[in-house]
């Protein structure tokens, strides 16, 4: 994977859409007879990646998310349902990859996503930052977690506001400022909201005051 890059584009083809995307390694069938079309961006850093992706077209979904790297997806649309790795979804669920899961979803027209992947180690130490369990812990091994409506359509809107301004100023998306956005803030965002669900304070107790006077 490059240091940074930023994919953006409309694809009729599928051959060309799965080699322009970074990391997956995707095997699509048509469930329809309409013709591929798939709008995607997508952008990071070795460390971390973005990606918003819609398809108008039925589809069996499979393949493997970016290695080494935990993946998180956010419906992008209010009234959309699908089935993931077994699971009906909708826009309340937050679906969590287990550590070098497959991907394997039936989508229909309409379907549009976000998602987003960290290294492993990084995500760990983020939670360790925040004093709280890690991402498995926090979701006690389940690969979707329903979060209340107000915290999805936070994290979906925070999402997108990120990709948007990469889409918008491409040159922005290779900054340090958008690393620390997917790098930092934005898993940041994710854990607290997973830890909110699952009952779990962030710490404030000396080692955290601590380290903020530091």
């Amino acid at each position: 994977m490059p240091s940074s890059f930023l994919v953006r584009s409309r694809f009729s083809d599928f051959d060309h859409f799965a080699e322009s995307v970074e990391a997956w390694r995707l095997d699509f069938r048509r469930l329809d007879r309409a013709p591929f079309d798939a709008d995607v961006l997508q952008f990071g850093s070795a460390a971390a990646q973005m990606g918003r992706a819609q398809f108008r077209s039925r589809l069996h979904q499979r393949g493997d998310t970016p290695p080494g790297m935990r993946t998180i997806v956010i419906p992008l649309d209010d009234s959309q349902t699908f089935l993931w790795r077994g699971h009906q979804v909708n826009s309340t669920t937050l679906m969590v990859f287990p550590e070098g899961a497959e991907l394997e979803s039936f989508s229909g027209p309409g379907f549009k996503i976000i998602t987003f992947s960290i290294r492993s180690a990084a995500i760990d130490r983020l939670a360790d930052t925040l004093e709280i369990p890690g991402l498995d812990r926090l979701t006690a091994g389940a690969d979707v977690i329903e979060l209340p409506q107000q915290t999805m359509r936070f994290l979906r809107e925070r999402a997108d506001e990120v990709l948007t301004v990469a889409a918008t100023a491409s040159s922005w998306a290779r900054t340090p400022a958008m690393r620390a956005e997917i790098e930092s803030r934005l898993p940041r965002q994710i854990l607290l909201a997973l830890a909110g669900a699952a009952g779990v304070a962030e710490s404030s107790g000396p080692s955290r005051r601590g380290r903020a006077i530091r």
